[in-house]
């Protein structure tokens, strides 16, 4: 009897050890992720990851520890760290979402786009109401060159309740690298009417209308552009430049004339004006135009190592324009070194070759001028035609 009356006390302290030492284990793994949120909250990464390192020890089946340390680990750009951390906590809870959405973050954030993408679609598959996770899978996909996936990705988003501008921002890039103009066109007014103040989908759809030939409608969405952003003198650019092309060129030099009382002896105006009138000058033969053109050229120098290809080719159009062959194929040659490269200098090197008799010459540069630009970009007043045998 005694016995088992022993027994019977040590069973029950021994319980009760175990149940405090149980309960003294919960209360320093709570404290030790306490002391790990407080110091990621004050950015202190190295304790967070310290304090949450210490809650995976007391409980190594924690998968909130594991999440927490990776978080931490991605704060202080140890990505890999945190990928080997979210990738255990994906794996102690397999239903989890968070795990999965940070892991795929993770992935993209070292522009592993491929996995971003997979691990996304794993997250939005447990939770196919989550718009977010379609749009972050779309743009994981867009990222890594799959625009049909992106496409079929971005169009759960678009249709779920809470749609963002950005998921439909990027419906209409998918949409318009695919070749579909007018879903791309919707797709970008619904962007923007969601989100009036956004620049990037304004813009796209500037650039959308303007290669439709649109130009009404094109300047109307660079001019909203300009209010928004009216410290940006490359908004009122785009503006004349638009204008011109539309055979405004009046109110284009007053554009820029005006852009110039904001920005005076802005080089990127100046030359801006000095295109509009070569555009003239090339079109029409007419002096006048030419000289103001080259009159807008002396404000801006072209013989620094930041001279852009832009500037250099701009240049040689006038000094082709004024007939100094030598000099515009100088100017011309250095402006095909310089990048990014402006493709319109070798159209014009082939109009100078043509102009010397050097046919093959002049075809060679066409061709590369060409295989720079799509067909939509050609531009008729750059380029020649040969005569055929």
């Amino acid at each position: 009897m005694k016995r088992a009356i022993i027994l019977i006390v040590v069973l029950v302290t021994s319980a009760a050890v175990v149940a405090l030492q149980t309960l003294a284990r919960e209360w320093q793994y709570r404290a030790l992720l306490s002391q790990g949120d407080a110091a990621l909250r004050d950015d202190q990464t190295f304790g967070a990851i310290e304090a949450y390192s210490g809650a995976a020890a007391v409980r190594p089946d924690s998968m909130l520890a594991r999440l927490r340390r990776g978080e931490a680990y991605a704060r202080h750009g140890e990505l890999e760290a945190a990928v080997k951390d979210f990738r255990a906590a994906s794996n102690l809870d397999p239903t989890a979402i968070r795990p999965l959405e940070e892991l795929a973050g993770a992935f993209y954030d070292m522009r592993r786009f491929g996995p971003a993408a997979e691990t996304y679609h794993r997250a939005f598959q447990l939770d196919d109401r989550a718009g977010r996770l379609a749009y972050k899978w779309a743009l994981a996909s867009y990222r890594r060159g799959d625009v049909d996936e992106a496409l079929a990705a971005v169009a759960q988003a678009t249709h779920l309740p809470g749609a963002t501008s950005e998921s439909f921002h990027l419906l209409a890039l998918c949409a318009r690298d695919k070749g579909r103009a007018q879903e791309a066109e919707r797709a970008l007014r619904t962007a923007v009417e969601l989100s009036p103040q956004a620049i990037g989908p304004r813009e796209d759809l500037a650039d959308l209308l303007g290669s439709r030939n649109r130009r009404a409608e094109q300047l109307d969405e660079l001019r909203e552009l300009a209010r928004m952003d009216r410290g940006h003198v490359e908004r009122w650019i785009e503006i004349a430049m638009a204008q011109a092309r539309a055979g405004q060129t009046d109110a284009a030099i007053l554009t820029l004339t005006n852009a110039l009382k904001g920005a005076p002896d802005n080089d990127a105006v100046y030359l801006a004006m000095a295109r509009i009138w070569l555009d003239v000058a090339d079109a029409t033969g007419d002096r006048v135009a030419l000289d103001k053109g080259l009159e807008a050229l002396r404000r801006v120098p072209p013989d620094t190592n930041e001279t852009t290809s832009s500037t250099l080719t701009t240049y040689g159009r006038a000094l082709l324009l004024s007939d100094q062959l030598d000099r515009a194929e100088e100017m011309l040659s250095r402006a095909v070194d310089r990048y990014p490269l402006d493709p319109a200098a070798f159209a014009l090197l082939a109009r100078i070759a043509e102009r010397r008799g050097l046919p093959e010459t002049a075809q060679e540069s066409l061709v590369a001028y060409k295989a720079l630009v799509s067909p939509s970009q050609v531009i008729p007043s750059l380029t020649i035609s040969f005569a055929k045998p």
